[in-house]
């Protein structure tokens, strides 16, 4: 059953910090919860380990919401971050390098030749660049750019291995740019993704091959050589789950986390490694159709040796441990986490994040040499409710 307010108490020291267990904010829930801290087994036993906290890293654009962030590795680990509502200002650490027209919807970097380029796709179908050699934000300015040709954009850029750099747009196209150039276009290097009838999502690079999302599909490409679009579709590989929002997409190494759903409908979070895996509960996918698909974001993070997806449903952050194949919650007074990025710093992972809910203007920090355990300065609580009823047995528990 569960217990009143009044006898919550310390159950022990987990791997970090100390475990509340007690009421959880919804008692009348008789499954098990874990609120801001997560199960791990640790030979044979099982700890609850608190998550850690966000601190201030820095303030580029205060009053400002955050757009995104990426550490830009091709220019030594520079921390890359776009703020604004209308419009977003770009910013290296809290320096600015430019404004460009609608909101920054992702990064992803490249190179021209030797020269290492940030790419930025926007809300409003522009597509930007920036290098230290420019030193500003810049507009592809090539009609045959498809957000300048009357396309609309879906998703952020995917830089291939070859030198193609590849967006998507609404009406399931996939384009490539010229060969080793981010402003050189060329109006029929592109293929249609139409394994099925549905409209495009977004493309992420996957090893060596592209993976291109619809609202019912995911089809994969493969350089070919070909001219003028290089990329031919890999038939066999195509899989019938689709994708609800670009933003719903998140990587690390060679895995491939979103949020999707079969031709019967429903939501779910997706996994692929080479083969494709559905990871998220029933409770789990009740929260993402309760929040809407345009309110939903992925993001992973990083730390204490394990990976975690985050995926943020409107108010409510399920956590995803991909070691431990566990669910668990995250909450805050305002939640710092909607795009997340790593980095390995003399040994020590740093993990930076912005947020599109703060208009605190600010990049947070999560260092695992120095951990905090508030969000922001703001204290958070580890709560565990656990089932009703021990597994197997008629016995209650509190």
């Amino acid at each position: 059953m569960n217990t009143p307010d009044t006898t919550s108490g310390y159950v022990g020291i987990g791997i970090v910090g100390l475990i509340i267990v007690g009421q959880s904010t919804t008692p009348t829930v008789k499954d098990a919860r874990y609120i801001n801290c997560f199960k791990q087994k640790v030979d044979g036993d099982t700890y609850i380990t608190k998550r850690p906290g966000w601190g201030d890293s820095m303030t580029p654009a205060a009053g400002q919401k955050g757009n995104d962030i990426i550490v830009w590795t091709g220019q030594g680990s520079k921390i890359m971050s776009a703020f604004g509502t209308t419009n977003s200002t770009l910013y290296d650490s809290a320096v600015s390098k430019g404004a460009i027209t609608g909101e920054v919807t992702g990064f992803e970097e490249t190179f021209v030749g030797t020269q290492a380029t940030l790419l930025m796709s926007s809300t409003d179908s522009t597509g930007w660049y920036y290098d230290t050699a420019v030193g500003v934000a810049t507009k592809i300015a090539d009609a045959q750019f498809p957000g300048n040709a009357g396309y609309t954009l879906a998703g952020k850029f995917a830089a291939m291995e070859e030198g193609f750099n590849c967006i998507m747009t609404s009406d399931g196209k996939v384009w490539a740019s010229d060969s080793g150039s981010v402003t050189a276009w060329t109006a029929n290097s592109y293929g249609t993704a139409d394994a099925y009838p549905d409209q495009g999502i977004g493309c992420v690079r996957f090893k060596s091959l592209l993976m291109a999302f619809g609202t019912a599909s995911c089809e994969f490409y493969q350089n070919a050589g070909l001219t003028p679009f290089p990329l031919q579709r890999v038939k066999s590989m195509t899989q019938k789950v689709g994708c609800v929002h670009a933003r719903t997409i998140a990587t690390i190494g060679d895995n491939v986390f979103w949020a999707g759903s079969t031709d019967k409908g429903g939501l779910q979070i997706f996994h692929y490694d080479g083969t494709l895996t559905p990871i998220s509960t029933p409770f789990v996918n009740s929260i993402l159709i309760l929040a809407g698909s345009t309110n939903i974001s992925l993001s992973i993070c990083r730390f204490y040796g394990l990976t975690f997806v985050l995926v943020k449903a409107g108010a409510t952050t399920m956590a995803y441990c991909v070691e431990e194949k566990f669910w668990h919650e995250w909450n805050s007074t305002t939640p710092l986490w909607t795009s997340v990025v790593g980095v390995s710093i003399g040994g020590t992972q740093v993990n930076y994040a912005v947020s599109n809910v703060s208009t605190s203007g600010k990049v947070f920090i999560m260092n695992q040499a120095s951990l905090v355990f508030t969000d922001s300065g703001a204290a958070y609580t580890a709560t565990v409710q656990t089932s009703e009823r021990s597994e197997g047995t008629n016995r209650t528990k509190f």
